[in-house]
């Protein structure tokens, strides 16, 4: 191998020029755009040099345009093994150019390549240490999926500890070169922070079907009434004073087909005719009272303790196993002020004065029962006595 030392060949380098560069003709780049050379023009040759070239790295006593497999770059410098002080490796992007061959010309090409670097701590974007692999990263893999917090480093662990046991999910957007890349993550951690609901041991940034709507921070199936805040719905026990129950749900307009309002409830009918009766033929009517068409009025829908949506229904159509027929209605508990007795609701003096009979009556049954066993205990002792003689 020739090689170039001043201007002269050299089969070998000397001690004080030991590193081996490639000299090529030097690229000249203005507005995106690199001079081009005839093939007359172009030159390749080697030579010994005290230090690489600007745009060269220094690999085991040769210059090369990046570090070969195996090798880690550091202060344009190849080794094989990183240092105690930058004992970690992140992803670098590195930009070299080259000469090419284009027929009769020579171009300038840009490459960009990705190598890892040895560096002290891990940077953004990769800002996650996978202790397994000595690796920076973005994301940790499938079998370490989580990220712990440990002395101010991000890991990857494949179990979350007892004490940070609550799972936050997040979504980020990082820029790796031109590339943007969406990146979902799992984080270790004590408590859901802000704009996360809890649901199943994780925080979510948005609640899923099955439990989709909101109780302080949880994910859950509301047992009560619907709010909506923005985008996101929220279960309370009571709506708002400013809003309407409607259904399940709280709103701040009725909706149409459900417009009218009875005590702060949306309801199809108007208050002074709450109740529908069901046509075979056409729409629905709003009527007073279910009794103008001989049938009862159904409350067994959600919400319409007071005549809000309740149908009127024949009385065969009720179930009676679950349901109670009083003053027209059919209810599924007895009114205030009345008790379920038997198979109606009745009247709570009432059910006391019934309850102080039946007691006096089952004393009295006591009281004489008693009386005619021991009446029955002499009359069978006198007949089975036998006199004494007295001889």
């Amino acid at each position: 191998m020739s090689l170039s030392l001043n201007r002269t060949c050299v089969k070998h380098c000397p001690q004080e020029k030991k590193l081996i560069s490639t000299v090529k003709p030097p690229i000249n780049c203005s507005r995106s755009r690199c001079n081009v050379l005839l093939n007359n023009d172009f030159y390749n040759y080697l030579a010994c040099n005290d230090s690489c070239l600007e745009s060269e790295l220094a690999s085991n006593g040769s210059c090369v345009s990046f570090c070969p497999k195996g090798y880690y770059y550091l202060n344009d410098t190849c080794l094989s093994t990183c240092p105690s002080y930058a004992p970690f490796l992140q992803p670098t992007i590195l930009t070299y150019q080259t000469w090419e061959r284009d027929w009769n010309v020579y171009r300038v090409q840009t490459y960009n390549l990705t190598s890892l670097t040895c560096v002290g701590s891990c940077s953004k974007p990769y800002t996650i240490y996978d202790f397994q692999t000595n690796t920076c990263t973005v994301q940790c893999t499938d079998t370490r999926p989580f990220i712990l917090e440990v002395n101010f480093t991000l890991t990857c662990v494949q179990q979350c500890p007892l004490s940070e046991n609550v799972k936050v999910h997040g979504k980020t957007e990082i820029r790796l070169g031109e590339e943007l890349k969406t990146v979902n993550s799992i984080h270790c951690a004590s408590y859901c922070p802000n704009d996360t609901f809890y649901f199943n041991g994780s925080c979510l940034m948005a609640c899923p079907s099955e439990a989709n709507h909101i109780f302080d921070g949880k994910c859950v199936r509301c047992a009560k009434f619907t709010q909506m805040i923005g985008k996101l719905a929220y279960c309370v026990n009571d709506c708002p004073q400013t809003m309407f129950e409607n259904g399940n749900v709280c709103v701040e307009t009725c909706p149409k087909g459900n417009a009218y309002i009875i005590n702060r409830r949306c309801s199809i009918c108007p208050e002074e005719a709450p109740f529908q009766l069901p046509v075979i033929l056409g729409d629905d009517k709003c009527v007073k009272s279910c009794e103008e068409d001989n049938k009862l009025a159904d409350f067994s829908c959600e919400n319409c303790e007071d005549a809000v949506n309740a149908k009127c229904i024949y009385s065969f159509k009720c179930n009676k196993t679950v349901m109670i027929n009083y003053d027209g209605k059919f209810l599924k508990y007895c009114p205030n002020g009345y008790l379920f007795f038997r198979t109606g609701c009745i009247w709570k003096t009432t059910s006391l004065i019934i309850s102080l009979v039946s007691f006096i009556l089952a004393l009295t049954i006591v009281i004489y029962s008693i009386k005619v066993i021991q009446e029955y205990i002499v009359f069978v002792y006198s007949c089975f006595w036998i006199p004494v003689s007295t001889a």
